[in-house]
């Protein structure tokens, strides 16, 4: 016994089958005409595509109760019906392999031109030069029931034709979005365009020249990254700046955001699917960067992620992800000036060093070496971290195929440095100076930081002292006669003058050298990358070192310069002369001291001078031939040295700012300059005042 169930409960067998005329009726029955009660599915249906094949004589051509069943048909909204939504893609794959089921199957056949009356003809003419040109209104827009249409139709139903690219869609974070309910997130017509889809050519908008400002339309807006919480809040604008968007510009196929985030199947990267998740991200890359990506692959980094150190960087943690600059761009963060920054960003962050038990001090030992001084004094030519360890073939130095593995130092050294021996002793960059030496060069730095503060602070006051007594007694060589006496020969005046330029030249080159970014010397240290301040500099030092040894000889050979060298000498007397004057100053002393061919603070800065040559001239030479250095003491002495030279150099500078300065320059009784040492010659008046006792002899 038959029983009928579903939508056409209740109604008569022969409602549909009209041809039983008797029971028992004949065997088989005719087709029941569906189309008497569905007249409107029954004229949509003589348009459909199955209709069409089976008036060809087609076979095997589907009719009503294939799709809808017989006498159980239920209706396409119950879940058990294989019509509804969720499971009607099942049900249409008995037969076809490649299609998505339509959510309107019995779409009415609208002509084309009813659609014209209402919406611009210009349209029509985009559909002829369109990729759908074959296609009718109403076969994307199957919801129209009626002319005319409401105005806000839902979007068109692209998976009928285009199935692959349709799940790949709803399955991203795209399609995600939608079914959420999300207005902002992207349809296929938000990419692909609506009447005007093209082939992929100059004019579509997901041409690969085309597609970065075709997605920009959304994710070059702040607001929409600010409401959907998506962490780069201007990827497009930072595309446009990249090596990628430069290629494109220069005519060539450079990456565009489909390349990286893929085309249909754009997902966040915590997706394990999606082409930026950070496991996948290398093999993304290795698409243009096949290279690149071999060697990776094989370098500790790679390794140490695949092993859970999730830490471990990947290609967009080198060198960024949109904003990908080249090389050579000072702003990259692979720019050879950058490239200590942007290790240090791993190799100097604690919980990492902790974490996995990593050397620490990486970044500040080698800024303390000499290639990280001269990388930041900008010398493009001074080894980074790259240029030691490689590039993306980075490996263990305990790896025998490691750069810089102990046998293989010379080799990766000889790079830069041609003529190392293979069995060369070569000290390691990053190392911690040892306890001994580490105490050893804080003390010093200590007692220099004490001796600076009370050396100059005291210069300082004694300084302010004496001016403020002449000026009260208005010390000032207003009257001269004219008469002057010859004070310094022509040889003493050419030294002081070369001493005067060195010294100017050293000062500068050296602690720009120290502040290489400093405003007074970022635009000098990236002069020929860095090496005319180091040239300049050895060659002033050499000059400091040859005229004091010249001055040395002329002291021991020459009549001359015995007698300078006896007048220079201290004696009790200049300590007592030095108190007197201070007492005197204090309006203590009545009396102010005599002083004979050199005063006492000409003595003290003269043997300043011998002894800051001395010293400067030992650490100077000791760090500009580090090798010779390194061959007969410990690494520690290269820093200990440069603490020297550095604090050294600190007091030399101000005591010639407060002290030299004050006593040839500002010195009431002299002002505005002792011009003596160029010249050679004092005024008679001045000379009696400042040196009585020499000028009764």
């Amino acid at each position: 016994e038959v029983k009928l169930k579903g939508v056409h409960e209740g109604i008569e067998c022969s409602d549909c089958h009209s041809d039983i005329k008797e029971i028992p009726h004949d065997v088989p029955l005719k087709k029941p005409e569906c189309g008497t009660c569905h007249e409107e599915i029954e004229k949509i249906y003589k348009h459909d595509i199955h209709y069409i094949l089976f008036l060809k004589g087609k076979k095997g051509i589907p009719d009503c109760k294939d799709c809808h069943g017989t006498h159980e048909i239920l209706s396409p909204s119950d879940p058990k019906s294989p019509l509804h939504p969720s499971r009607k893609n099942i049900f249409c794959t008995r037969c076809h392999k490649n299609v998505i089921a339509p959510k309107i199957y019995h779409a009415l056949k609208i002509e084309e031109e009813k659609c014209f009356e209402c919406h611009d003809k210009k349209i029509k003419e985009e559909i002829k030069k369109s990729v759908h040109s074959f296609a009718s209104c109403n076969d994307c827009h199957r919801e129209v029931k009626e002319i005319p249409h409401p105005e806000k139709l839902p979007s068109p139903e692209c998976g009928i034709c285009h199935k692959n690219e349709y799940i790949e869609h709803t399955r991203s974070i795209h399609g995600k979005a939608i079914k959420e309910g999300i207005e902002e997130a992207a349809h296929c017509y938000d990419c692909h365009g609506s009447h005007t889809i093209s082939k992929i050519d100059e004019n579509s908008p997901v041409y690969f020249k085309n597609l970065p400002k075709t997605c920009g339309k959304c994710h070059g807006k702040e607001e929409i990254a600010k409401k959907f919480k998506i962490p780069i809040k201007n990827p497009y604008q930072l595309y446009e700046e990249s090596v990628h968007h430069y290629a494109i510009i220069q005519g060539k196929r450079g990456a565009t955001c489909s390349d990286c985030h893929g085309v249909h199947d754009i997902d966040v990267s915590v997706s394990p699917n999606s082409k930026i998740n950070k496991y996948r991200i290398p093999n993304t890359c290795s698409k243009c960067h096949e290279r690149e990506y071999k060697e990776y692959t094989e370098s500790v980094h790679w390794k140490g992620y695949l092993v859970g150190v999730e830490e471990s960087p990947v290609c967009n943690d080198c060198h960024s992800e949109h904003r990908i600059l080249p090389p050579q761009a000072p702003e990259s963060p692979v720019y050879p000036l950058n490239i200590p920054k942007t290790c240090s960003g791993c190799h100097e962050r604690y919980t990492l060093i902790q974490r996995y038990g990593l050397s620490e001090k990486r970044l500040a030992t080698f800024y303390e070496s000499y290639h990280g001084l001269a990388l930041k004094a900008g010398n493009l030519l001074s080894a980074n971290c790259t240029s030691c360890h490689g590039v993306h073939l980075i490996l263990s130095s305990s790896n025998p195929l490691s750069s810089t593995y102990p046998d293989n130092l010379p080799k990766t050294c000889g790079g830069c440095h041609p003529g190392i021996k293979p069995s060369a002793k070569i000290h390691s960059v990053h190392e911690v100076v040892s306890p001994v030496g580490s105490m050893v060069i804080d003390i010093v730095r200590k007692i220099y930081i004490y001796l600076i503060i009370i050396t100059i602070g005291g210069m300082i006051i004694y300084c302010f002292l004496d001016f403020v007594k002449k000026i009260k007694e208005n010390k000032r060589h207003t009257l001269l006669s004219g008469k002057e006496i010859i004070r310094f020969n022509k040889f003493e005046r050419t030294v002081h003058l070369i001493h005067l330029v060195s010294f100017l030249v050293l000062v500068y080159t050296g602690f720009a050298h120290h502040y290489p970014e400093a405003i007074w010397s970022a635009w000098f240290v990236k002069i020929l990358g860095g090496s005319l301040r180091a040239y300049l500099h050895r060659i002033a030092g050499s000059l400091m070192i040859i005229t004091f040894l010249i001055k040395v000889f002329a002291m021991i050979y020459t009549k001359r310069g015995r007698e300078q060298f006896k007048e220079l000498i201290f004696k009790i007397k200049d300590i007592k002369d030095a108190l007197d004057l201070l007492l005197y100053n204090l309006n203590i002393k009545e009396e102010k001291p005599k002083f004979g061919r050199f005063t006492f603070y000409e003595k003290f800065e003269y043997w300043a001078l011998v002894w800051g040559t001395i010293v400067m001239g030992i650490t100077g030479l000791a760090l500009w031939f580090k090798e010779n250095t390194l061959s007969i003491l410990p690494k520690w002495f290269i820093e200990f040295f440069l603490i020297i030279h550095f604090y050294e150099a600190i007091l030399a500078s101000l005591a010639i700012l407060v002290w030299h300065l004050y006593w040839v320059v500002f010195d009431p009784s002299i002002y505005p300059l002792n011009r003596s040492m160029f010249t050679g010659k004092l005024p008679e008046e001045i000379y009696k005042e400042e040196h009585p006792l020499e000028f009764m002899k």
